[in-house]
């Protein structure tokens, strides 16, 4: 289920996903809201003027979904059990698959600048051309990055010590 909140009301509406649906990361952009469906291995769209799912989801190759970003139009997923981000675009519903990303992609986010992949597992920040779907950099932050987001003229990531 996904949960919608009146942010003046606080009144809530829950949407119903798919059955058997696994919901994990969720964003906004596009017009839609996105869900990463872990079990079902796809990104889940969601229509806020209906207030339901579109459509039957796009798949996601080679893993379960975690986080979800959207960002220089498209949609962005960690796939943390095999290493790569899939970028999605939203008209079309196909996805491309960017390996190598790191070890354990867990938190992204997309600016004006690339999207930014956090992975836990090698203590890295990977910088994702969104137009060529290529890590173009990387960065080594220690200890386990976890969290990032993108704005006020940084990329801004949380590290767990352990």
């Amino acid at each position: 289920t996904v949960i919608r909140i009146g942010p003046s009301t606080l009144s809530q509406l829950a949407i119903e996903l798919p059955g058997g649906a696994a919901p994990a990361g969720i964003a906004v952009g596009g017009g839609s809201v996105w869900v990463a469906d872990k079990l079902g291995a796809r990104i889940l769209r969601i229509d806020p003027s209906k207030n339901e799912v579109v459509g039957r989801g796009t798949p996601v190759l080679g893993g379960q979904p975690d986080r979800v970003a959207f960002g220089a139009g498209f949609v962005w997923a960690t796939v943390p059990s095999n290493d790569s981000v899939t970028r999605i675009d939203p008209e079309t519903g196909e996805g491309v698959t960017i390996e190598h990303v790191g070890n354990g992609p867990t938190g992204i986010a997309a600016g004006t600048e690339g999207v930014w992949v956090a992975n836990g597992l090698d203590g890295t920040v990977a910088h994702i051309d969104p137009s060529g779907a290529r890590v173009v950099g990387r960065v080594e932050v220690g200890f386990i990055p976890d969290g990032v987001a993108v704005g006020a003229g940084a990329v801004w990531v949380t590290i767990r010590a352990t």
